[in-house]
């Protein structure tokens, strides 16, 4: 018996401690990770500019002083976040279109175009370079360096704009050109430049970009080299010689053709005011013309100046800050592992990696580490081979801007966004980052967007749903993913809701299952409020757990946004609207004075209160059908104005004595005191 009665105590002992831990395993709260979606797919962070539509947009800076600048085919639009401001020639922009812009940090703003740059200091515009003449100066990219020194890409090589002066950086063949025409620049040869073929059946060289299919306006080809013995100088072509027309073609135009054949040519010189004529017979032409056409410029960290090609290379060099020379040039093509595309764009990331994209649909992504380069194909599933621009933005995310979608690369890896998606614009981009941490995409030719990316600022939580902060600095919130709970945030010191420690409560902690809305008394007790098993349901938290209660003759639920504590310290809450009488629910509203619970029903119709609250007399009004008020004893209807007799959605009291009240079709009406 004794034995019987020892094995009895033990199996009862173990079960108890079987209950015991499975409790406890039930009871203990689980820790909550928010779910962000992805801040690209947000539609509430783009904003576009229909403004620039038709305007020809070629690309934007931002200036020192905030405002968002553009190049356009007039001339310049300034938007400060208020209002557009245009500049044309007629202001003193030199030149139209404007295909190139750069901030100072002086806050100046450099335009460049087909003829040459300008500067914006001090409210107005003056000529940069050239100082005189007009020789055309195809500027495509501006960058000031550190040293404050601007650069510019031009069609005739790098430009140096100094206190020294000003360099250019091209090709002896360039040189000699320039040394005619411009002799007051200064010259610094590039080394071992590539050697481009003679313009087709011509046998001379124009300072152009592609000279068959990018159009600069009436901006003519400038003759700057002319094979010995070939079709050009047998003609009389002379260097500085500038052509507007072929055949009565507008530049650019085509000028092959076959062997033997003439061809118009329609050009002017200098010393000779008036354009004339002059006819070329076409031939072939073997060899070629050694050109240094830079499309971009950009600094690295280490302070070599990068220098893309308009065929695609690269090259780059450390300036000399005493002469106009430099050191290390280093020349990057297929030989060295670069996949070359046209009109390329350079960028460096914070990890010293210096990555090139271009506008060749054959071509790929490169990337540089200092030593090799790679390549990186963004296909069909990732994008479009033809990308314009690269940008790494200060929180390590690397975009690319394409001709047919924004690609970004993170620690999630590469995801592309197409015009379908959402709201980028279609057709080769350009990236800006701003000084607020807005994305700028700009379409070339077509609309701006702005898209505010930033989680700094501005984060979203899918699922959450904030009620309340107690006074220990808490935070909490109502969640429906993965399913309905309560959750509380407690932040970590002077940090944003990324950091700190998330605490989901849930049935297993005598919540009921599907919480709606929270309250906070003026004694920092927690309570929360829905239905649980579609009954009407009530919970108050004591630090670790809930404590839960059903109301089962009030309604399914407990409508979230009816929920007061009154003067007196007596909580308040209404019913939802789809009480069912076959269930015995009454519809109504419920008082807890801190010990007792009651259930009223003071109107015949049974409507739900859809907002309560009290005016300073401590007189309780309630929402709903019509507004109601209830002063401890009496249940009154307002009768007038009769926009009160209908839906009432919100009420406030203020502490002064007035009172608010928010309806559904009349508007928001306002008692003042002693009324």
């Amino acid at each position: 018996m004794k034995a019987f009665c020892r094995t009895l105590v033990e199996a009862t002992t173990l079960v108890c401690l079987v209950l015991v831990l499975f409790s406890a395993d039930c009871w203990a709260v689980r820790p909550y990770t928010p779910v962000h979606p992805d801040p690209v797919l947000e539609p509430w962070r783009w904003r576009s500019f229909p403004e620039l539509k038709g305007q020809g947009l070629t690309c934007l800076i931002e200036a020192r002083e905030g405002a968002i600048w553009f190049g356009v085919d007039q001339g310049v639009l300034r938007y400060d976040g208020v209002h557009w401001t245009t500049f044309s020639p007629d202001d003193g922009v030199y030149g139209a279109p404007v295909r190139a812009l750069c901030a100072s940090r002086d806050g100046s703003v450099y335009a460049g175009t087909e003829r040459g740059i300008s500067r914006f200091y001090d409210n107005g515009w003056e000529r940069v370079f050239p100082p005189k003449g007009d020789l055309p100066w195809p500027i495509f990219d501006l960058m000031e360096a550190v040293d404050g020194t601007l650069w510019a890409a031009t069609a005739w090589g790098a430009l140096r704009l100094g206190p020294a002066g000003v360099t250019l950086y091209t090709s002896q063949n360039v040189a000699a050109a320039i040394g005619v025409l411009e002799p007051r620049i200064a010259i610094s040869v590039v080394p071992d430049v590539p050697v481009r073929p003679w313009v087709e059946a011509g046998g001379f060289a124009v300072a152009r970009a592609d000279w068959e299919s990018v159009g600069w306006g009436n901006t003519p080809w400038v003759v700057c080299g002319l094979a010995p013995g070939g079709p050009g100088e047998a003609a009389g072509l002379q260097i500085g010689d500038r052509i507007f027309s072929v055949d009565g073609q507008p530049i650019p135009a085509k000028l092959s053709g076959p062997t033997g054949t003439p061809v118009r040519l329609t050009l002017q010189r200098q010393g000779r005011p008036d354009p004339f004529d002059i006819s070329l017979t076409r031939g072939s032409v073997s060899g070629g013309f050694r050109e240094f056409s830079v499309f971009d410029v950009f600094e690295d960290r280490s302070g070599r100046i990068w220098f893309g090609l308009f065929q695609g290379e690269l090259l780059s060099f450390v300036p000399s800050n005493t002469d106009i020379g430099g050191n290390g040039w280093q020349f990057h093509d297929g030989t060295a592992g670069l996949r070359v595309g046209v009109e390329p764009r350079i960028a460096q990331t914070q990890d010293g990696v210096v990555w090139s994209v271009s506008n060749s649909r054959e071509h790929s992504l490169n990337r540089f580490d200092g030593t090799a380069w790679t390549s990186i194909t963004l296909n069909v599933e990732k994008g479009d081979h033809i990308n314009t621009s690269i940008l790494e933005t200060r929180d390590g995310t690397l975009w690319v801007g394409g001709m047919m979608g924004l690609h970004r690369f993170d620690r999630k890896g590469w995801r592309t966004f197409r015009p379908d998606d959402v709201s980028v614009p279609y057709h080769r981009m350009r990236l800006l980052e701003t000084s607020d941490g807005a994305l700028w995409i700009a379409g070339l030719g077509g609309e701006a967007v702005r898209f505010d990316f930033g989680t700094s600022r501005w984060a979203v939580f899918e699922g959450l749903g904030f009620m309340c902060e107690t006074s220990d600095g808490a935070r909490w919130f109502v969640s429906s993913l993965p399913d309905s709970s309560v959750i509380r945030h407690e932040p970590a010191a002077g940090s944003g809701l990324e950091f700190g420690t998330w605490t989901r409560y849930g049935v297993e902690d005598g919540l009921m299952d599907s919480p709606s809305a929270l309250l906070v008394t003026r004694t920092g007790k927690v309570w929360a409020t829905g239905g649980h098993r579609n009954i009407a349901a009530t919970a108050s938290f004591n630090g670790e757990r809930w404590d839960f209660r059903t109301h089962p003759r009030v309604a399914s639920s407990i409508y979230p946004v009816s929920l007061l504590e009154a003067a007196n310290g007596d909580l308040w809450f209404a019913g939802m609207s789809d009480w069912d009488q076959s269930r015995g629910q009454l519809g109504g509203l419920i008082q807890f004075d801190g010990k007792k619970w009651t259930h009223h029903v003071p109107w015949p119709e049974r409507l739900a209160a859809y907002a309560i609250g009290q005016s300073a007399d401590g007189t309780l009004w309630f929402g709903g059908g019509r507004l109601r008020s209830f002063d401890g004893k009496t249940w009154t209807a307002v009768t007038e104005p009769e926009g009160l007799t209908s839906y009432v959605h919100a009420i406030l009291g203020t502490p002064d004595g007035d009172l608010w009240v928010g309806t559904r079709k009349y508007g928001l009406y306002h008692r003042s005191e002693g009324a």
